[in-house]
Order: C-alpha cells, then structure tokens, then sequence
C-alpha cells in the first residue's frame, strides 16, 4: 500500500498557519482534501471520513506540514482494524512521537467513534492503535502566543494523567507512575522551547494545563477539547500572560511544580533550550496498542512493516 493510492484528509480549525500548511500538502499531494471550522474532534473526523473516496485514509492536523518523504511510505500486511499513528517533530521543543502525527484511519472506524463525548482525552483509549516510529510532519504549534499556549496546555493536561488515563491521587508517586518516555516527554514540555517563537507561551501552558490536573481535582479534563473555553481562559482569567508580568508568573509555575511534586526542573534560556534540543534522546514508539485485559495494554514488534525510499 502507498501513500498515492488513498485519499489524504487535511483537518483544520482554527490555526494561524492551517492555510500556509494545506497549500503546501497540495503541491506536494494534489488530491488532498480539507475539512476546516467543524466543532469537535469526534465531529471533525466524522466529517473526514464522509469526504474521503477511500476506505482507508490518511488524515493531517492543521498545525502540521508534511515531509516530502512522505511520499515514499509504503505499508506490507495492512490491517484496517488499527488507526495508524505516525510520529511528528515538535518545532517548539524538538520532540518526535505521536501527538500531532500523520494516521491512517479507516471509515469502519467511524461507525461508533464518540471518544471525546466519553471524556477520552484520545482515541487510544477507543480505537487499537499502532505506533509508529517514523515521522512524516513537522507540528508547527507556534504561530500565535495562543496556538502555542493551548498546544502545551492540552499536552501539560495529558501527561498529568496516569498511564490508563486517568487521575492518580498520590501527588509523591504520580511522575514515578508514568512511564519512561511520557517522564521525558512531560519534562521537556515543562522546560524546552526558550529559544523559538512564542515557545515560552508553551512552556507556560504546559506548565498551567500540568499543575491543574494533578493539584486541582473538580478540573474538568473534558475542557482541553472545548476550544471556547481556551478562548476564555487566554482572554479573561489568565490574561496576565499579558499583564507585564509574564516571567514572574512563568517562573513562579516551575517552582510550584518543584516544591508539590519534587520534579526537578529549571527555567532554561535560549541557549540551553537548543542545547537540549540537540542532545535529546527521543524514545521508540513500540507498535499496537492492544488490550490484553480489561485495563492492561501491551506491544509486539514492528518487524512486518517498513519504509520505502
């Protein structure tokens, strides 16, 4: 299976870049579609699959621009039971797994999909899916000091939750509850991005989405899918951001995250942060997800599968 033989879904909101993004998938994939302003995930990816012309599909996040390499994947033994989920290189922080990556769906998919109407933060927890290690986009979520505030936000948000997705009461053990990777990933977005336009707003909505979910138990974590309410939150009860004292408040959240829950971490300048970048240790994305019971979750190798240049 290739990449030109399916129909290619761009989904947008309301991203500063989403056109910039879609023309350039359209020069590089002419027969791309788009789906733009639809409100909800769930509703969003409905939309996708009625567009596309074929069962399966891949479908791009507006924040992501599309590598040329891209062109060349191929899949052996496709099974259309799993969404696929290929990495993406974070421009603000440099990290590359799945969060905002590439996938292909397919329609059977959508016969009963209501993730985000459950209270599911992803569709993991609704749909197998199989993790790539690839990557095929850069996520550009830094356009706006808003776009980035609400990317980080969502993934401050998503990393405060257990390995299940759900809360852990136990503040002393919640970081050591988490897996390797999700610890990397979780500290990079609470620090890395100094050096990058608007990286600090991330920094500062990871910082922010991070410390509600774990230190304030009536935050409803259904709200990271309610665009409104970011649109509140950024212009009514946090609109500090803009008050003048911005770094005060910055700094003062990595502080309170080191005193409550003892993870060590540091306002880095610009320097530091692209020193980081350029060190990073990117863990590997191990294959299906695949429920073993009714919570455990497990992975088996990626060996039938590769990648074609």
């Amino acid at each position: 299976m290739n990449v030109k033989d399916l129909d290619i879904v761009f989904i947008s909101f309301d991203e500063p870049n989403a056109d910039e993004n879609f023309l350039d998938l359209k020069r590089k994939f002419p027969h791309a579609k788009r789906v733009h302003g639809v409100v909800g995930f769930d509703k969003s990816h409905l939309q996708a699959s009625q567009i596309a012309e074929t069962d399966s599909f891949f479908i791009v996040d507006g924040d992501n621009k599309v590598t040329h390499d891209f062109a060349a994947l191929t899949l052996d033994h496709y099974d259309p039971t799993y969404v696929y989920s290929w990495s993406s290189k974070n421009i603000i922080n440099g990290l590359v797994y799945g969060n905002g990556g590439v996938k292909l769906w397919n329609k059977k998919h959508f016969e009963n999909l209501n993730c985000h109407d459950q209270g599911l933060v992803d569709w993991c927890f609704q749909i197998p899916y199989f993790q790539m290690n690839d990557w095929y986009s850069y996520c550009m979520c830094n356009s706006s000091p808003f776009q980035a505030f609400r990317a980080g936000f969502r993934e401050g948000v998503k990393f405060g939750l257990g390995p299940k997705g759900g809360r852990i009461d136990n503040l002393q053990t919640l970081v050591h509850a988490l897996p390797e990777s999700t610890q990397r990933r979780l500290f990079t977005w609470l620090t890395v991005g100094a050096d990058v336009t608007n990286g600090l707003y991330a920094i500062y909505g990871a910082r922010l989405g991070f410390l509600k979910v774990v230190c304030e138990k009536d935050f409803n974590i259904d709200l990271i899918s309610n665009y409104a309410w970011f649109e509140e939150i950024w212009n009514k009860e946090f609109s500090f951001v803009r008050d003048g004292y911005f770094l005060e408040h910055y700094s003062r959240m990595a502080s309170d995250i080191r005193q409550i829950l003892d993870i060590p971490i540091s306002d880095l300048d610009s320097v530091q942060s692209e020193l980081m970048k350029k060190v990073m240790f990117n863990p590997k994305r191990e294959g299906p997800m695949l429920k073993k019971g009714p919570e455990e979750q497990y992975s088996i190798n990626l060996s039938h599968f590769k990648k074609e240049y």
